[in-house]
């Protein structure tokens, strides 16, 4: 079972996040998904992941979050991954500033019969401001 989980969040990384897929939302997300990592002005379960990549692509060209390392244990799966892009929209009221950002994340996934159903995510939000020029150098 750990792989087959771990073969649906790489796909959901490489097909919707990154590739921009959002038809296959309702197919690799449980129709009672639950988002832990709240976003502003983002509606909570299916819907909202539909709003958040649909938001980020266009804020972010080539926007990507590629797959570091997966780690699978029972019903979770932990994502270590490098989401990247170019700041050409607007983003939390910033602004294009036309810079290349990579910030790490860290996900956890929960699964259930092969579909996700939780999802947790830790952002560097710092480092991401600091690269959209909005955050001067740490001190």
């Amino acid at each position: 079972m750990s792989e087959l989980n771990k073969s649906v969040v790489r796909r959901f990384y490489d097909e919707v996040a990154g590739g921009g897929d959002l038809g296959l939302i309702d197919q690799l997300l449980a129709p009672d998904y639950i988002e832990r990592a709240e976003f502003p002005g983002i509606r909570p379960g299916r819907e909202g992941v539909r709003q958040f990549f649909t938001l980020m692509h266009r804020a972010f060209a080539e926007f990507s979050m590629d797959v570091d390392t997966l780690v699978a244990e029972g019903d979770l799966v932990a994502a270590q991954l490098t989401t990247s892009g170019v700041h050409v929209g607007e983003f939390l009221g910033v602004p294009p500033s036309y810079q290349r950002v990579s910030v790490p994340t860290m996900d956890v996934v929960r699964l259930r019969d092969g579909i996700v159903v939780e999802h947790w995510s830790v952002t560097d939000t710092g480092l991401l401001l600091r690269q959209m020029q909005v955050l001067g150098a740490p001190a």
